[in-house]
């Protein structure tokens, strides 16, 4: 899944040239090609993080594991993979709906994991996000203090005017100024 393009927010790197956004899944192969780029690679890129649905039976339709088990040590995987101070952002946007055990968002599940090993993790928000997505953004930007990213799939823009009011919109949800915040525009696979 390889989409990508260039943003920024203020006093990021990304806006002083060229950066690489790579949509990438939480999966192992991922992980360990993150683990194997350079410093000059990874300076390259900010990798955002795409957590896959969970997996269901063909025939049922129904999941073929438990959130708990489908997002077991995310987190932490991406610490490791990404280095602890390399921005990365994360999108659960593909699990929301789903709540953990004592109702925890998986978007606080997966960041309170990255911080125990010690790496901070750029939430993902979006237009079509549930409440408690946002709510769980909300808490994230205020506890990390990194900002956000805002994903718009493409598709979903065709009045630019309104598409600035909805970002406005939802980056006051979430608790966001705009000079802390990123934008990636995603077109989809480009395959």
């Amino acid at each position: 899944m390889g989409a990508g393009g260039t943003g920024g927010s203020a006093g990021d790197s990304m806006k002083a040239q060229p950066h690489y956004v790579p949509v990438l899944r939480t999966r192992r192969g991922e992980f360990a090609a993150l683990k194997h780029l350079t410093a000059t690679q990874r300076g390259a890129l900010t990798p955002l993080m795409e957590v896959p649905p969970l997996p269901c039976d063909p025939a049922t339709g129904q999941p073929q594991t438990t959130i708990e088990k489908h997002l077991k040590d995310v987190g932490k995987s991406i610490a490791i993979a990404c280095g602890g101070t390399a921005r990365t952002m994360i999108d659960t946007n593909n699990v929301d709906g789903k709540l953990m055990p004592k109702t925890v968002h998986p978007l606080e599940d997966i960041l309170n994991g990255a911080r125990s090993a010690g790496a901070i993790i750029v939430p993902v928000c979006g237009l079509l996000r549930s409440v408690a997505h946002d709510d769980a953004v909300k808490r994230a930007a205020k506890i990390d203090k990194q900002g956000v990213c805002v994903r718009i799939e493409a598709r979903l823009v065709d009045d630019f005017v309104d598409l600035a009011r909805s970002v406005d919109a939802l980056l006051k949800r979430v608790g966001a100024d705009p000079s802390t915040a990123d934008l990636v525009l995603d077109f989809g696979s480009t395959m």
